[in-house]
This record gives C-alpha cells, structure tokens and sequence, in this order.
C-alpha cells in the first residue's frame, strides 16, 4: 500500500525525487488518439483528408505531399525537411541546372519560391491541428463510459495514473465533471494567481486514499499550455502563432520526436519509470508511432518481466504484429471501443486479475 507522505530516490542521490505513490502504482493507463476519437477528434489519416478539403495556402504542393501518403506525421515531416532546403539555390547558381520557375512570377527565385511554400503550409497545417484538438464537449455517456472505466482500473490506495499524448483536455474534463482530484503537473502561484508547470508537482503529490485520484502526464503537451517568461503556463486554449512572446507547448506529429526538454523530457522520464515498476499497462487507442514512447516500452519489458500490456485498439491485432517485431509482447483486450458494455467488462476482470 502506498503511503501518503513516503517518497522514494531513484538513481544517484542528487537526481528528482520521484514519489513512490505515482511510480509504484500497478497499473497505468495509456491513451492515445483512438481514445478521442468518439468526441469526434479525428485520426491522423481523417485529418490529411480534412486538409484536402479545405482552401490551403499552397493547394499543389500539399496534393503533391498527400498523394504520396495521407499521413499527417509525414506530411510535417517532409514540410519540415523542404523549407529547410534554400542551400540548393548555390547548386542551381554554379551547376546551371535549369530549375522551373512558378508561372507568372519569373523574378522570384524558384527555390526560394518553394521553401517558402513549405514554411506557410507548415504554419497553417499546425494552426489546424491546434483548432480542431482545442476544443472538446464531455457528453454524459463518455462521461459515464470513461468513468466505468476509470473506477475499474484505479487501484485501491492509489492514484490511476494516466499518460496521453493526445493535446485535447478530455482527462481534465472528465475529473472537473465528475469531482475527481487530478494531479497534472501544475502548481499555483498565489501573488500572480497563474497555475504554471513544475514538476515538483508531481515530486510533492501526496494521495488521499480516501478520494478517487488522478495523476495525469500529457507527454506531447496541450492546447491549454502556453510558454511565456521562462513558465508554463494553463492558458485558454489560444493559439499563439509567431507570437514572439509566448508560444503553445505541443510536440506536433512527427514519427521521430526527440523530447529533451521540459515538460516533455519529465514526461517520458515518469513514463518509463512507472513502466518499470506497473503490473499491468492498458493501451486505448494507440499506434506506438512514438519512437520515444515505444522505446521505453521494450525498456520496460526487459526490466519489468511482471509487465502486462494490454490493447485496446480496433487495429489491435496490427499493432500487436508491429509490437512483436520491435520485442513487446503486448495482447489485445478487445478490438472495439472501451465504450461498450463487453470491453468495461473485460477491464474490470483485467483489473481483478492483476490486483
């Protein structure tokens, strides 16, 4: 049982301190985008499409991009990676190579011309994964459903500690709505009145066992943080553009994620150490695309035989097969929604078995 006040060192003596009721607790649950999916958030593939649909600043280059694969990771991928190529103008200059130019603008420099293409739909891509994602309505029976499944899961005498990288507020909502204390990483500032990122917030998180907890970690960042004067800060869900004094804190789809910095570094820090010490990890939602997160799985695994993963996923099956190819062994709990009777079911005997 976990104590309300003890805290345990891990490593050498001058690392964090890390409390042992957030990284002891059995089990953890892991959302990813699947898990919004009903609150009509869509996949990344829907939202490629969405960006087809629409009036985009460079139409061509985007159907150019898409057509080679609708997928929203590899679409900023290789934006990224074209509006960094302005080099290849000497290449154009000393080869000679002749390089067409876009029609009707022959005094603009055709790579040129191209890079800033990919820097303005970069801008616009991200400022609609921020639109679509900021908002989100709790209705009663994903109220209800979640809950169910949040009651199954929630150890006794500890916190359920949840990890996403979804950058939607549906966990803060859903412990607003339903009265559930939630640890999120945010401290208060009484002079300023301002709720800012620390991680002694989860350092100094202590649980009443009498009360339902929360111990939320949002490893890609959120539509309600903002970066401004060295904190982070909860904000409206505004968002920031080239704002040159504050910026959102979101980590936007990208298959390699490089997260070194707070408050993604103590992010994935709390994953991998509550990985390595959980009996039982339920995945709702997930494609394990996150070469950051899928490596602190199989860290997991190796260090923590006694770790069972669990899917939820109608892919499930296809995730497991992608899962054994990197050494998880993971199995599917159900290949339907968590919000059906049969699945809450099945998580509450998953529960059960790993008290």
């Amino acid at each position: 049982m976990a104590s309300t006040t003890t805290k345990t060192q891990l490593g050498i003596a001058d690392r964090p301190v890390v409390p042992a009721c957030i990284v002891g607790a059995p089990r953890v649950l892991f959302l990813g985008a699947g898990a919004s999916k009903p609150l009509g958030k869509m996949l990344m593939g829907e939202f490629v499409q969405s960006l087809l649909n629409q009036r985009s600043p460079a139409p061509e280059l985007l159907k150019c991009i898409c057509d080679k694969n609708r997928d929203l990771e590899f679409l900023l991928e290789v934006l990224e990676h074209l509006a960094s190529m302005t080099y290849l103008r000497e290449y154009f200059q000393h080869t000679g190579v002749p390089a067409v130019r876009p029609r009707g603008q022959p005094n603009v420099e055709p790579v040129l011309e191209f890079t800033r293409d990919a820097e303005i739909l970069i801008k616009w891509v991200k400022r609609e994964v921020f639109k679509h994602y900021r908002e989100l309505v709790l209705p009663v029976w994903y109220q209800n459903a979640f809950g169910n499944l949040a009651q199954s899961l929630v150890p006794p005498d500890w916190p359920l500690v949840v990890f996403t990288t979804n950058y939607d507020p549906m966990v803060e909502e859903f412990c607003r709505l339903a009265h559930w204390p939630l640890c999120a990483g945010f401290a208060h500032d009484e002079p300023s009145g301002e709720y800012y990122w620390s991680r002694r917030a989860y350092e100094e998180f202590s649980i009443d066992q009498k009360e339902k907890t929360i111990v939320l970690v949002k490893l890609h960042g959120s539509t309600t943080w903002v970066r401004q004067g060295g904190r982070i800060l909860k904000s409206p869900a505004v968002y920031t553009g080239d704002d040159a004094m504050c910026e959102n804190v979101m980590i936007f789809p990208a298959t390699k994620k490089v997260a070194i910095e707070d408050p993604y570094f103590s992010g994935y820090d709390y994953l991998e150490k509550c990985l390595g010490a959980a009996q039982l990890c339920l995945v709702v939602g997930y494609s394990f695309r996150d070469y950051d997160a899928l490596m602190r799985f199989k860290s997991a695994q190796l260090s923590n035989r006694a770790l069972a993963i669990r899917l939820i996923d109608p892919m499930a099956q296809i995730r497991i097969e992608e899962l054994h190819k990197s050494g998880i062994n993971a199995e599917p709990l159900s290949v339907s929604s968590f919000l059906t009777p049969e699945c809450l079911q099945a998580v509450q005997n998953l529960a059960d078995a790993y008290k």
